[in-house]
């Protein structure tokens, strides 16, 4: 996976790293073009860097490739602020990889805008928290075989990747059956997370109005909050505390940085938003608690 624009900032550090943690991740910058005017500085990519990334030889930014001299299945945009990159940019980069997957990468600074559609034509913008998640989903649909989809054109529409993304959904149903236990803040909320957790084809352990019990033996934790306070923070301790190999997923309406990174240290395998997608759903029901708790708390990580 080929990382261009850095990682400034909490989130999208903490995303990276999380990231490392599937595959490995090269820092490239985006190639110069022939066809770009030099004296057109609003165009090039702004230089950011951040304390946290890897400066080693092998994970330099490298215009040419990747740290192992490869071409990239899927080259992600760091997109810390609406307007970082342009479809000048996209276009070189689909330039120098074809076959590569060109996906965004957003902070909550560019929440507002991923929910009225792609700024840029052919590329997705998925926000920072939910990305581990799809890519976990990603990667099981490659060890199946199945191209998913990362094997859509570049020209595909937004309708055609929640299709496919969908028909992977179906797919996947009966692979591996967890009893999830569902908490909301209201019975409509339990009643629509649920029906997701049975699209998947998992089963239901419980369903509640408000946290979850501590006493009910699940494999998956699936809990839709208001806002991630230090009331949530202590009840999820408590539930990590008592099944420690038990995932548990949060679903906020706006997850912020500190909130998600308090939630992962917490004990929590993922937090997702809304509006939650089944494809980010049933990636993080692969996430491990362990991994995300590790990477949140800033232990150094290797891609491996």
């Amino acid at each position: 996976m080929a990382w261009v624009g850095g990682a400034p900032g909490i989130e999208l550090a903490w995303c990276r790293e999380a990231t490392a943690g599937l595959v490995r991740v090269s820092d490239v910058a985006v190639p110069e073009s022939a066809d770009r005017d030099p004296d057109d500085h609003a165009r090039a990519p702004r230089s950011r860097t951040d304390a946290r990334m890897d400066t080693r030889k092998d994970a330099r930014m490298d215009p040419g490739g990747t740290a192992d001299g490869g071409a990239p299945t899927v080259v992600v945009l760091a997109t810390d602020a609406p307007g970082r990159w342009r479809i000048d940019d996209a276009i070189v980069l689909a330039r120098r990889w074809p076959l590569a997957v060109i996906v965004a990468v957003a902070t909550t600074l560019s929440d507002g805008r991923r929910r009225s559609g792609p700024p840029l034509p052919g590329i997705e913008e998925i926000a920072w928290h939910e990305f581990p998640s799809r890519l976990c989903a990603w990667l099981a649909d490659l060890d199946l075989g199945l191209p998913g989809v990362l094997g859509l054109p570049a020209a595909a529409r937004r309708e055609d990747r929640l299709l496919q993304a969908a028909d992977a959904v179906a797919r996947s149903r009966g692979r591996l059956v967890h009893r999830v236990s569902v908490a909301a803040v209201d019975r409509l909320g339990v009643e629509g997370l649920a029906d997701e957790v049975a699209a998947l084809g998992h089963g239901i352990a419980s369903r509640v109005a408000g946290r979850p019990p501590v006493d009910v033996p699940s494999d998956v934790v699936l809990w839709e909050v208001s806002v991630i306070d230090a009331a949530v923070l202590s009840w999820l301790r408590l539930l990590a505390s008592q099944q420690p190999g038990r995932r548990i997923v949060l679903v906020e309406a706006f997850p912020r940085g500190d909130g998600v990174l308090a939630a992962l240290r917490a004990g929590a395998a993922a937090v997702l938003g809304r509006p939650l997608g089944l494809e980010a759903l049933a990636g993080a029901l692969l996430m491990q608690p362990a991994i995300t708790a590790q990477t949140a708390l800033g232990a150094p990580r290797g891609a491996r």
